[in-house]
């Protein structure tokens, strides 16, 4: 019989003033089944509990950074350079693993030539499943979580993220991959985590959203992006889910 391939998996967790999402997140990874997991921490110097709960597991977190940090795409990367897994999850403070063998149904369903594999995420303010456009779309947005992604850790090193964006960075950093022509492969039927997602800073839609074409701009000239944005910004409008002026500034952007 075959040796079973268990590698290395690095579960990154970047955290800040939010000891109840930690703490929600630090469960979820204690309990996954798998036998080869490195957890690591990085807190932008907390000045809360969340601090309290990072002690008192210190025996749990592989490796662990605390110090002040410019955003989080700083902090993820400086997650990343401490990684020596395989392969890594990004599980930030308030994302949960969907259960405790989610880890293990991943690693079970890698092949040899697989370099980023994902799945579906549920809203945890809902529980229904968040749906996404197909990966061939990802000039659109973003195609999936990076909480649901699992990437090799070669990629994550080589690439990093793009530190100057609030909101985007997974946009631009995944656009990265697939524009190198990295492999993207969806796993079917599995669930990965639950998100979180009328919280933090993905709640501002008009920051997220200037960024999202800063991200179309420079990677998808060649798709015809600006057509389906406008008809996108256009039903947003009607729905009266942003301004008369909103709208307008938004289609600056996009002929800017």
């Amino acid at each position: 019989m075959a040796k079973q391939y268990l590698p290395k998996i690095t579960v990154i967790t970047i955290v800040k003033n939010d000891p109840e999402g930690f703490l929600i997140t630090a469960r979820s990874v204690l309990k996954q089944d798998y036998p080869k997991i490195e957890w690591v921490v990085v807190d932008g110097l907390s000045t809360d509990a969340t601090s309290l709960y990072i002690n008192n597991l210190l025996p749990c977190i592989s490796a662990l950074k605390i110090e002040v940090d410019t955003g989080i795409y700083n902090a993820m990367n400086k997650g990343i350079d401490m990684a020596s897994g395989d392969w890594i999850f990004f599980m930030n403070a308030g994302d949960i693993f969907f259960k405790s063998t989610t880890v293990s149904e991943y690693v079970k369903r890698i092949k040899p030539d697989d370099e980023v594999i994902f799945s579906n995420v549920v809203r945890r303010e809902d529980g229904k499943i968040h749906l996404y456009k197909d990966i061939n779309k990802i000039w659109m947005g973003m195609s999936f979580d990076h909480q649901s992604t699992l990437v090799r850790t070669k990629i994550y090193k080589a690439l990093k993220y793009d530190e100057s964006y609030k909101i985007s960075g997974d946009n631009d950093f995944f656009s990265r991959a697939y524009q190198n022509g990295y492999k993207f492969r969806k796993l079917p039927f599995i669930i990965a985590c639950k998100k979180p997602f009328n919280t933090g800073a993905s709640s501002d839609f008009i920051l997220r959203q200037g960024e999202r074409i800063r991200v179309m701009k420079k990677y998808y000239a060649d798709k015809p992006w600006k057509i389906s944005l406008l008809k996108e910004y256009k039903y947003t409008f009607k729905s009266k889910k942003i301004s008369r002026q909103e709208f307008i500034n938004l289609n600056k952007l996009i002929e800017g």
